[in-house]
């Protein structure tokens, strides 16, 4: 009953939202008519008049017309041009695509609807007022898109580039300086933090972030944004310590010394526990002191061992890169190993250490953003899926992102059959084995989705006992991707794809004749053998439908009425409408999709289904299921598979019942809205960091951007001698309690002057400063002299951006810290996000004070000559080693060391655009001063 209450309530929010759907679509129709009634003009001009176009949209533009006035010429545009260069013409609902696109909004368009062909509309009129990106999950499709689509462009005056992992700094430069750029999600973040970690501005390569076009908008920020980005230095060596960790975990006993949640994906010690690694380790207490280190090491080796399992998370390969063995993370979504990454915070190294390979030592945070932060620095951001309404919400919410459902160009027909469900796995197994049996010798081309490349592995064991041909395509096939994919819609493939690797290419039905096609059905014993294919289709089509009557129904004539309504009720049973002589598989009922295990976000499975059914091609999905899956191990309790039993499960035989679909929608809706809160507390912690980062970045700017800070640079020297003779000479200090000694002792060293006592004695405070300052200004001027006023100019720079850059590293390493034990605040009764947002604060206002006192020092103190002055900046340079994109969910800072209360998080919604503030509000950061006093003061 609550069930059939909950799908009445969501047919009638599904109602409105359509509605509200339909009538966003309906307001661009008059626009999509605006450019049908251009088209046959556009078609009279010459090639030289559309390029002479680009050159009018940017003088209209220059003379106060905005984007939306433009856009249908504009459209209209990129229309013909298609026409001309790609032999594609946009139909109107890519028009409307397009146009939703340009609105900054997300674009659900099912598989095969022509995506990538949409955000040319929307790129090439961004293009014409600013720098324009198209954002892909891998190079492969930024090559494929770049070189197919960016004709295109080029046709039509723009230029073109692509930002790729292995290219110079003459390369990349170059592709950001054209009006489309198309590279991936991680190499454009990599370029933002790069920049600012850069020592001259003209090695900066990412000038603007005007526009973007997010592809697979879904998988980049939504699968992706518990991942942070992080480019990482040399840090502290610790090899010897994950070995020895290694050891003594592994002689510790599940359910005695430790617990493994499957559900929280963690792994907690017990007292029991906690006394034996003492004794193992032999080094007392714990958490005494010299120890405190080790529980670290402890949580990431059972963690190691438990948790992440060889083939699964992780595989041991040689690096693509390197030739080494070497631990592979394997991406949870797409099915690829990701060389060059690693899990962060020693996970790494503690799996290195349990599978018995060098040991790569930890490094230290250079530079970090999340995909939230980053893409909200765009000043319009868009994006296009097959599978976005599932997560509506979360974009509203968090990027602040309207989802528009765009509808197909021809209806969609794919039987979507209702979930199977078995007893056990082997059970399941078995009848996915029939289910491709069956459809692969009818000849119908099966693409099976499995969770992990284990499952694609046994499951490819099986058809190999089988007899069946077939592709796996995963981490270990990514180098044959693209030739699997193609050939995946041929006349008989069975494919097999782990979490959807290959995404972002189409299946398209291959072509055959049908001599090829008889000649399968007589090797499947499905087509007699003396059948001449040379025969009329319409007596082959009797022939073979008699012959299959007979030979799957066991009829006695194969011709008789009774006996092709049982072959038709046999077709329908696995998803065949008709399988009929043809010359392509939408014949034989279409690429037929093969789930073997729920995935545990909807949206992923809908990833799978929308590869079959493109373009109003027939196509069928049916997944299968047993109570042996994670998914219903760990929301499936036994009550539930009781009750599965009576409603007629039994052992080898499948239950079907659309309530069963139903629970399992709903035990994905539970760990979705479980993802969400790990993203959006991911988001709430990183936005202290992007409040602090947003500063010393623009701050780095201003510094690179050759500003004159003489003037700053006076200023803040009047503020620290200021601050220093109120410490020494306050006029609350008695003559008798003065200390002239130190006084002029810490002026040598901080400010390099000599002061006599008698130059002090009995002096004001501010008689003191004017001695101090007279001294100081006397110093910068000799500088000036010996190595020039622009000397002391670059000097000055070069020790700003030396110690700042030193000083943030040290800060983000103090804020990993912080952020690994705020957790703890929470047994004192403290709100750790609160806590972790006061305590950084008060570490970001040390680290500004202290950047100050530093270059002050640093600046009054150096004595070189001009020759050591151009030796001395060609030598700023940081030394990064690694740039990193880890499991942030399984690295765990959200879901193991239960940062804050997921059931109490408050949505912070990301704005494409930064909120104004005013100089007297109060600061965002919460510490109760005016904006213009703390986070809007800045350094200079």
């Amino acid at each position: 009953m609550a069930i059939d209450f909950i799908s009445t309530i969501d047919k009638i929010l599904k109602f409105f939202i359509g509605d509200r759907n339909a009538r966003e679509l309906d307001k661009l129709q008059d626009t999509v008519d605006k450019i049908n009634s251009l088209e046959s003009t556009i078609q009279k001009m010459s090639d030289d008049d559309m390029k002479e176009q680009t050159i009018k949209f940017r003088e209209r533009l220059d003379k106060g017309e905005s984007l939306d006035d433009i856009l249908p010429e504009a459209f209209a545009l990129v229309r013909e041009a298609g026409i001309r260069v790609l032999q594609m013409r946009h139909y109107d609902v890519q028009l409307i695509g397009g146009m939703v696109l340009h609105q900054g909004k997300i674009a659900e368009m099912k598989t095969g609807e022509g995506k990538t062909i949409v955000a040319t509309l929307a790129i090439y009129l961004n293009a014409l007022k600013g720098s324009a990106h198209l954002i892909t999950v891998n190079e492969y499709l930024a090559e494929r898109d770049a070189g197919k689509e960016g004709q295109i462009y080029e046709f039509l005056g723009l230029t073109v580039g692509i930002i790729k992992n292995a290219m110079s700094q003459e390369e990349r430069d170059t592709a950001y300086q054209s009006d489309v750029t198309y590279g991936t999600n991680s190499e454009f973040g990599f370029d933002y933090l790069r920049d600012n970690m850069k020592t001259r501005k003209e090695h900066q390569v990412q000038h603007s972030l005007d526009f973007c076009v997010i592809d697979e908008v879904d998988s980049i920020l939504i699968d992706e944004a518990r991942t942070p980005l992080i480019i990482s230095g040399p840090a502290e060596q610790h090899a010897d310590t994950y070995k020895m960790i290694d050891t003594k975990v592994r002689q510790l006993k599940e359910g005695i010394h430790f617990n493994v949640s499957e559900k929280d994906h963690s792994v907690v010690m017990t007292e029991e526990g906690i006394e034996k690694i003492e004794t193992l380790i032999g080094m007392g207490d714990l958490y005494s002191g010299k120890n405190m280190h080790l529980p670290h090491f402890i949580d990431n080796a059972l963690r190691a061992h438990h948790l992440f399992k060889r083939d699964d998370e992780y595989m041991i390969a040689p690096d693509l890169e390197t030739g080494e063995v070497s631990v592979l993370i394997v991406d949870e979504n797409t099915g690829r190993t990701m060389p060059g990454r690693r899990w962060s915070d020693g996970l790494h190294q503690a799996i290195e250490a349990k599978e018995g390979i060098d040991i790569k030592e930890e490094n230290q945070t250079l530079a970090t953003i999340t995909y939230q932060n980053f893409f909200k620095l765009y000043g319009k951001m868009s994006g296009m899926t097959g599978t976005a309404l599932t997560e509506a919400k979360e974009f509203k919410q968090i990027y602040d992102l309207e989802v528009l459902e765009i509808p197909t160009n021809k209806p969609l027909i794919r039987m979507d059959m209702d979930d199977l469900i078995y007893g056990t796995t082997k059970e399941k197994y078995n009848a996915i084995l029939e289910e491709i049996r069956f459809n692969h010798n009818l000849g119908r081309p099966i693409l099976i989705g499995t969770i992990a490349i284990e499952n694609s592995e046994l499951l490819s064991n099986q058809l190999l006992k089988a007899g069946i041909q077939h592709d796996v395509l995963n981490a270990k096939q990514h180098a044959r991707e693209a030739d699997i994919i193609a050939n995946a819609g041929a006349l008989g493939a069975v494919t097999i794809a782990t979490n959807m690797a290959g995404r972002g290419t189409d299946i398209v039905m291959k072509p055959f004749t049908v001599n090829e096609l008889i000649a399968f059905w007589k090797e499947k014993d499905l087509a007699p053998k003396d059948l001449d294919p040379s025969l009329p289709k319409e007596k082959l089509d009797a022939t073979i439908k008699k012959f299959w009557a007979e030979k799957l129904c066991d009829a006695k004539d194969g011709s008789s009425d009774q006996a092709q309504k049982d072959l038709l009720q046999l077709m329908n049973y696995h998803g065949v409408r008709e399988a009929r002589i043809c010359e392509t598989a939408t014949g034989l009922g279409g690429l037929l999709i093969v789930g073997t295990e729920r995935h545990d976000s909807r949206r992923i499975d809908n990833q799978l289904r929308g590869r079959s059914g493109r373009q109003g091609d027939p196509g069928g999905s049916q997944f299968y299921l047993s109570l042996e899956d994670s998914l219903m191990k760990i929301f499936a309790p036994e009550m539930v598979t009781n009750i599965l039993r009576r409603m007629g499960l039994t052992d080898g035989e499948a239950l079907d019942h659309p309530m069963v679909s139903r629970s399992i929608e709903k035990a994905q809706k539970k760990v979705e809205d479980r993802n969400f809160s790990i993203r959006k507390n991911l988001l709430e912690y990183d936005g202290v960091m992007s409040d602090q980062r947003q500063i010393i970045y623009r701050e780095r700017q201003q510094i690179l951007d050759d500003i004159d800070l003489k003037d700053a640079f006076q200023e803040k020297i009047q503020d620290t001698i200021d601050v220093f003779t109120s410490i020494h000479m306050s006029e609350n200090i008695s003559e008798e309690d003065r200390n002239y000694d130190e006084f002029i002792e810490q002026s040598k060293v901080k400010f390099n002057v000599e002061i006599s006592k008698e130059e002090i004695l009995k002096k004001s405070k501010q008689e003191a400063f004017g001695v101090l300052k007279q001294k100081i200004d006397q110093l910068y001027s000799e500088k000036e002299k010996k190595i020039t006023e622009e000397g002391v100019r670059e000097l000055e720079r070069f020790l700003l951006l030396q110690v700042v850059d030193q000083k943030w590293k040290d800060h983000l390493h103090a804020m990993d810290y912080l952020k690994e034990g705020i957790h703890l605040r929470g047994q004192a009764q403290k709100d750790p996000k609160v806590e972790y947002k006061r305590e950084g604060y008060e570490l970001f206002t040390q680290m500004t004070g202290a950047i100050i006192d530093d270059v002050v020092s640093l600046v009054l103190h150096v004595e070189i000559s001009q020759e050591e002055e151009e030796e001395l900046l060609s030598q700023n340079e940081w030394e990064a080693t690694a740039e990193l994109h880890p499991d942030f969910d399984a690295n765990g800072p959200a879901s193991q060391k239960e940062l804050i209360n997921l059931e109490e998080i408050e949505i912070v919604p990301i704005k494409n655009e930064e909120p104004k503030i005013g100089r007297n509000d109060p600061c965002h950061c919460g510490s109760g001063k005016k904006y213009k006093k703390c986070h809007g003061k800045g350094l200079f």
